[in-house]
């Protein structure tokens, strides 16, 4: 009995993980029924096709994609692309409904493709002779799957995590701005020097003050945690067999140095446990500083906060930036693959770019548009149409890391593996367990999966 209600526990656990997606298996989408088409990338312009697009429950995706779209139809004058929100986009294509393009965030691509639910893109990238090397290496992998390293989606911008902060707030505290010169490297001492500082001032000024944080950054979060964690020289906390990395090996303690520089900044009370962790703090002008994305600067500037921007604090002699996005993926089950890929082609190249990236807060995935100093999309303003640093949000992509701390662990024990990391990254940070009893515990429960589901590591 005892188990039996294990199993059913690590089932529940793995399936909110992936909205779901971990209880589908061997699909691959409805609608016109895919089927074979040979590859052609050359296609008259007056080809005529509907397709539909899934994207999130997301006004902004939404309306991002439509204004591509139309963009798109300059060029195929015949073809419609209708946009459909949906949350549950695995579900929405095991329905049967006709899907051709969707929407996938970069650590779902491989699960994705391990159901059956991505068309392979290596073909269409061939035929096309597309150069991926004019886009940011890093997003380019993100579409990839993280074991037969096929490309599965195309991502749509360049997104890493940066460090804003509130000017006007830094002025009525009067500290002084954060910077990045030769002479004073913004490294992760001069954050917490700057913590402290913000902190101290916070506190001289009484009630007034009372509810405010030095910075807003959840240190459970995986991506956000994993950019410190890899500064240590952590590549991969997974052993060759898909166990955690030996107790008392090299690779455990530079991951134990890591996790205790997260616990850290919340232990000194510069930023928030995940109980009273709010991602609002920022936008409402009650954290100096956060930890965010490019995309993050549309509810900043809703909440007209006069903010700059810097790029991620440097960690020792390896530092590293969290960076992660979202792209577009062809449905397998789609029957215009070919004029699916037209319009991923469209949304890679100079013009698609543009239409994404202008007056949207997003980055260009192109490298040359986005180093571009006369690009459009470099007209991003402040809260309070302010100029804002711009190049610090794509400095220093050498040092990008993605979500890649599971190595080449297989889909379908993906789910229940970020579930345990997950929790193992609130207990820790939160300080309700030390690094060696949650490492402990995480690899108890990892164990325990690879004994009671061996199908899931074929």
């Amino acid at each position: 009995m005892r188990k039996l209600l294990q199993k059913l526990a690590i089932i529940l656990l793995a399936v909110s993980c992936v909205m779901g997606a971990s209880a589908c298996d061997g699909f691959g989408g409805g609608g016109n029924g895919g089927g074979y088409q040979p590859v052609d990338v050359a296609l008259d312009p007056n080809t005529e096709a509907h397709l539909i697009a899934v994207v999130d429950v997301d006004s902004f995706e939404k309306k991002l994609l439509e204004d591509a779209a139309k963009g798109f139809q300059t060029h195929f004058p015949n073809v419609s692309i209708e946009v459909i929100q949906n949350g549950d986009v695995i579900s929405y294509i095991r329905s049967g409904d006709q899907v051709d393009i969707m929407s996938v965030i970069g650590e779902n691509v491989s699960f994705f493709a391990s159901q059956g639910v991505l068309t392979e893109l290596d073909p269409y990238l061939e035929a096309q002779e597309f150069d991926t090397s004019k886009y940011f290496p890093s997003m380019m992998d993100l579409g990839k799957d993280t074991v037969s390293k096929k490309q599965y989606m195309m991502p749509r911008d360049y997104s890493r995590i940066v460090l804003f902060y509130n000017k006007d707030l830094f002025d009525r505290l009067n500290v002084s701005y954060p910077v990045d010169t030769e002479e004073s490297p913004w490294t992760w001492e001069a954050f917490l020097a700057k913590c402290e500082e913000i902190k101290t001032a916070m506190a001289a000024g009484g009630a007034d003050y009372k509810n405010y944080v030095p910075v807003e950054g959840s240190m459970s979060y995986d991506i956000l945690n994993w950019g410190i964690v890899s500064s240590y020289g952590v590549d991969c906390l997974l052993k060759d067999d898909f166990t955690l990395v030996d107790k008392g090996s090299p690779t455990y303690a530079n991951w134990q140095k890591g996790m205790t520089a997260a616990r850290d900044l919340i232990k000194s009370g510069y930023s928030l446990d995940s109980d009273n962790y709010s991602p609002s703090h920022f936008q409402t002008g009650v954290a100096a500083m956060a930890f965010g994305v490019a995309p993050a600067m549309q509810g900043f500037n809703l909440g007209q906060i006069n903010y700059d921007v810097i790029s991620f604090p440097a960690i020792g002699n390896t530092p590293k930036a969290p960076s992660g996005t979202s792209g577009y993926a062809i449905a397998n089950g789609s029957g215009n693959k070919n004029i699916a890929w037209a319009f991923l082609n469209y949304l890679m190249s100079e013009e698609g770019q543009t239409v994404l990236t202008t007056g949207t807060g997003l980055v260009p995935v192109l490298t040359a548009l986005a180093e571009d100093k006369n690009a459009a999309w470099r007209g991003m303003k402040n809260g309070k149409g302010n100029d804002i640093n711009i190049d610090a949000l794509l400095s220093y992509s050498e040092r990008d890391v993605i979500a890649d701390w599971f190595g080449n662990l297989p889909a379908l024990a993906r789910s229940p593996y970020k579930g345990f990391y997950n929790n193992f990254l609130k207990l820790v940070c939160d300080g309700k367990k030390s690094f060696e009893q949650g490492y402990t515990l995480l690899a108890q429960n990892i164990d325990q999966i690879k004994r009671d589901y061996p199908e899931y590591f074929v």
